[in-house]
Parts: C-alpha cells; structure tokens; sequence
C-alpha cells in the first residue's frame, strides 16, 4: 500500500421528494414496465425489479437501452424521479425503434434470397442426410453394377424385356450438369481473360436457363478467328460438367453428314448428332457447330440448311430422323434438363 493513498469520500445521491400515489408518475411507470415487457421481451428482467419501485425500474431500464455516455451521465445526474422516469422512457422507445429497424431489413434480406436458392440448400441437405444413412447411389456405379449382372445372363433373357433393360441403363448414363453460376463465373475467368461481355452474357444464359428449367435455345457467337470462340465453349461445357463434342460445317454440302445416309449406300455413316451421342456415352453433351456460316447452299444433294434446322429447332427434333438408323431420335426429350444439352453456333457473319 502506498504511503500516501488516494482517499475518495462518496455522498449518495437522494432522489427529490415524490407523490407515490401519484397519478403521472404511476403512469409513466407502467408504460415504461409495458414498453419494457410487450417490445423488448424481457420478463425475466421485470421479476428481479419487485413490487413497485419507480427509482429503481427507471434506473434498470436506462441501464438495459443504448443510451451513450453523456445520455447515460444525464440521466444519473436527474434527481427528480418523474423526470427520470420520461428519460427511460425516451430511451427505451428509441431502442424499440431500432428494433423494429433491424427486423425490416432483415425481412428484406431474406426475401431476397431467391427460391431457388432455398432449393439448391435443401437439396444439399438431404443429399448429406442419404449419405450419413448410406441411402446414396451414384448413377454411374449403378448402371455398371446392373450391367455386371446382366452381361452374363444376357440369353437367357427374353428379347422384349432386354429392350427394356437397355433402354433404363441408357436413361441412368444421362450426366447431372453442375449449375453452379459462381462455380461456373470462376471456371471462365480461369479459361480466358477479360472478354467480360461475353462471360455476362453466357452466365446469364445459365442463370435463367435453371430458373426457367429450359434449355431449348442456342447461344451464338461471333468474331474473327482466334478470338476464342471454341474454347469459350469448351469453357462453358467445364463449368456445367457436361460431355464436349465439336464438329464443324464448313463448306458442307450433304444433307446425309447431317441426317445420315441411306445403309444401302456404299460406306454408310449415321449423321453427325448420332455420331455425337455415339463418341459421348451420354445423352446431355454440350455440342458446338462451328463455321456454321460456311454452311453449303442448296444442290442436288439437299439443302444442308433446312437439315440444320430440323436438328436445332426444339418445334421439330423431337422426331428427328436419322437416315442410317431409319428410326426417330427424340432430342427433345434429351434437353427437357436444365442445360442438359446445349447447341452453340460459332459466326463470322451473318
């Protein structure tokens, strides 16, 4: 201990003399106790403060606002106890306010997030809960677990229901692309720098496509050689997950490399979609028709356009016909998935 402490002499304050059966002062205090109980929520605070005590619960209820130092220094230096007890009230409605502020804004925050978004949590939720219970299944493994199975009893099963069999195989080897526009903004920015129009462009092209739930629409694009028009589209098919495949129409005159050719011609060949789904193994690539501006013009062998047609507009390839097959391809059917498949159309020019 110091020679010589510092010595203090504390006098307490006495608060002036009050009615308490005064009306106003009864008044106050219970619209300062309701305020306190019906707005802040805080009854387990009103049961420490006892029977009616009006210096006290003025006191308490300045000390639980957010009142600054030189309010709160204000407010203990008031002696009259109607008046202190209008200084709590003031400050405890100011508190309310704020409150109600805060709950406005974060009701608004959270209308913005989209349902869609509500969705995708959900979903990564209960993927995570069939996990943990051991209910997951992967597609891929799945369909060669069956395929393991069925190979070697392959004739001994009666041909209808083998054609059956076949047909639920191929609808498992269908590819889940990710949807991801931030998973999907980054992998571009890695793939290319800047072209910032062009990547707004096509991650809004995402964006909407899974809102929408449609893909049946064809992104072009257009510019001179070497500007990276192919590899934006191999981009685009990284970032959803999805199989690339490339073939170009330059110059192409034959409506066969497009539809397939008759089997009855010498080195017969189905056309190019069919080829696609072929080299692939599934049935939601991203495919990429380039120089489809050097498209031939009509001759004795078709017109290589009307053919394009068929195979791009989602009003007639739900029947597609391949020549080399001789039946109907409904690629409808294989982009009724958000960005399953996606057809992109390199120009030069219009």
């Amino acid at each position: 201990v110091s020679e010589d402490p510092l010595t203090v002499k504390v006098h307490h304050l006495k608060d002036k003399p009050y009615d308490k059966d005064d009306d106003v002062i009864k008044a106050t205090y219970f619209q300062v106790m309701s305020t306190l109980a019906c707005s802040l929520h805080i009854w387990h605070f009103l049961r420490h403060i006892g029977e009616i005590n009006y210096p006290r619960l003025a006191d308490s209820g300045a000390g639980i606002s957010g009142a600054n130092k030189h309010q709160n220094q204000g407010f203990f230096e008031e002696l009259d106890v109607h008046k202190r007890q209008e200084l709590t009230l003031e400050l405890v409605k100011k508190e309310v306010e704020i409150n109600k502020i805060q709950e406005s804004i974060a009701k608004v925050v959270e209308e913005k997030i989209s349902g869609d978004r509500r969705r995708i949590i959900l979903t990564e939720q209960i993927n995570a809960i069939k996990k943990e219970l051991g209910v997951e299944t992967d597609e891929k493994s799945a369909c060669s677990k069956f395929r393991g199975r069925i190979d070697p009893i392959k004739d001994k099963i009666p041909e209808h229901v083998l054609k059956v069999v076949e047909e639920e195989l191929k609808s498992c080897s269908c590819l889940k692309p990710n949807f991801d526009v931030l998973r999907a903004e980054k992998m571009l920015d890695e793939d290319h720098y800047r072209l910032s129009e062009v990547k707004e462009r096509i991650l809004e092209f995402i964006a909407v496509g899974r809102l929408r739930g449609t893909s049946k629409k064809i992104i072009r694009l257009s510019g001179p050689p070497g500007v990276g028009k192919t590899s934006i589209g191999r981009s685009i098919a990284r970032a959803l997950d999805c199989k690339f495949f490339l073939f170009s129409v330059g110059g192409l005159f034959d409506v066969a490399e497009i539809k397939g050719h008759r089997r009855t011609c010498i080195g017969a060949m189905p056309g190019k979609m069919v080829q696609c789904l072929k080299n692939v193994g599934t049935e939601n690539p991203l495919v990429l028709i380039d120089e489809i501006d050097k498209l031939g013009v009509r001759c004795h062998d078709g017109d290589p356009a009307s053919a394009m047609l068929e195979l791009l507009d989602p009003e007639q390839n739900a029947n597609f016909l391949d020549h080399y097959l001789d039946i109907t391809i409904g690629l409808s059917k294989v982009f009724m998935d958000i960005f399953s498949s996606l057809y992109i159309c390199n120009f030069l020019s219009l």
